[in-house]
């Protein structure tokens, strides 16, 4: 499963050694090839989706191969260019963090790459929430402009921005109290968790 996560996300084969010393960097190098040999013996099954060769892996990309994280990542990559259907079918794609509860034991590098891929999608989806959020509230939606601020603070409650898009929201929706509380709740979760004050900006509004 990690070694079709990773070339998942590769816009290019990738040589054994590196996915060898990404998967099991803390053996020698002959163990970890030799169990790169035995993962791809368990992976004949996709045969078919993979360009092997002696030195490279690959997975190929063919009309048959859709991954929702590149989809994902094609389309918000001109997330100001699509229409608001279109930005949030692809918002849809975002279900949850990358990856999410899935590890290999003894395998840093491997590891690293999914914080990093992780955080990686989760700010490209909040930017693509706060994106869809100001455009219903250009168009007068203000309650889906709440419902998408309130999924980025959901997403990143440290994010002052998804805040302070969430009270405009709630303040053009006619919700005063509501914009109120939101702040209050902002300041308590930053000054606890982070020990600062929020910016002027975010007490002015």
């Amino acid at each position: 499963q990690a070694l079709l996560a990773y070339l998942a996300l590769q816009d290019h084969a990738v040589s054994r050694v590196r996915l060898a010393g990404l998967l099991w960097g803390e053996m020698s190098e002959e163990s970890a090839r030799a169990n790169l040999r035995l993962v791809l013996n368990k992976l004949k099954p996709f045969a078919p989706f993979l360009d092997i060769s002696r030195h490279e892996i690959g997975l190929v990309r063919s009309a048959e191969v859709w991954i929702d994280a590149v989809a994902f990542s094609q389309a918000m990559g001109q997330a100001e260019t699509l229409d608001m259907n279109a930005l949030q079918a692809t918002l849809n794609l975002y279900r949850g963090p990358f990856l999410h509860d899935f590890s290999v034991r003894e395998a840093p590098e491997f590891e690293l790459w999914i914080v990093e891929t992780r955080e990686h999608f989760q700010t490209v989806a909040l930017r693509g929430l706060l994106i869809a959020a100001r455009r219903a509230g250009e168009s007068g939606a203000y309650g889906v402009g709440v419902r998408s601020a309130r999924q980025a603070v959901v997403l990143d409650p440290f994010h002052e921005e998804a805040h302070r898009t969430l009270m405009w929201m709630l303040v053009h929706a006619g919700q005063r109290v509501a914009a109120l509380q939101q702040y209050e709740t902002f300041v308590a979760v930053i000054s606890e968790e982070l020990g600062i004050a929020p910016a002027p900006e975010t007490t002015q509004l």
